[in-house]
Formats: C-alpha cells, structure tokens, sequence
C-alpha cells in the first residue's frame, strides 16, 4: 500500500484503502473531476462481514495499483 498522495489523479482505478476508527474498508475506486468538484470515489468498499456496491465518496489514506491478469498465453510464449 502506498501514501495517496502518490496515487494517480488521471481516472485510473485503483485498490482504496479507508481507515476509521472503527476499523477500515477497502476496494476500489478512481479520482474524478467535474467541474469545481473533484475528489475519490469509490465504487465499491469493504467493510467488516459485507461488501458495499454502489457509488460514494471516499477518504482513502492508501492505495494500490491494480494489475491486469496475466494473460497465460503471452506468459508461455515468453519461457
């Protein structure tokens, strides 16, 4: 995981951590600018025994970039 203030601010999706006192959420989501109003939202969180669907903003303290699958065809070309 690494600080947000390194994560990409392009639209890109990205792994979000969220930190509460409670506990923490994590899941996915993107940065996003309309107009005069930008910030983290996310697309789905993580929290204790459920997943939350659906769209809301976010206060993330971490991030981590999603990779795409490996694709095994181009993996066995490459032995």
């Amino acid at each position: 995981w690494l600080p947000i203030e390194d994560a990409p601010k392009d639209g890109t999706t990205v792994w979000l951590y969220v930190w509460h006192e409670i506990g923490h959420q994590y899941g996915y989501g993107r940065y996003e600018k309309h107009g005069s109003i930008e910030g983290w939202i996310s697309y789905g969180l993580h929290f204790g025994g459920g997943y939350e669907t659906g769209i809301g903003l976010a206060h993330p303290s971490h991030f981590m970039n999603i990779t795409p699958p490996m694709n095994i065809r181009t993996a066995d070309k490459e032995k």
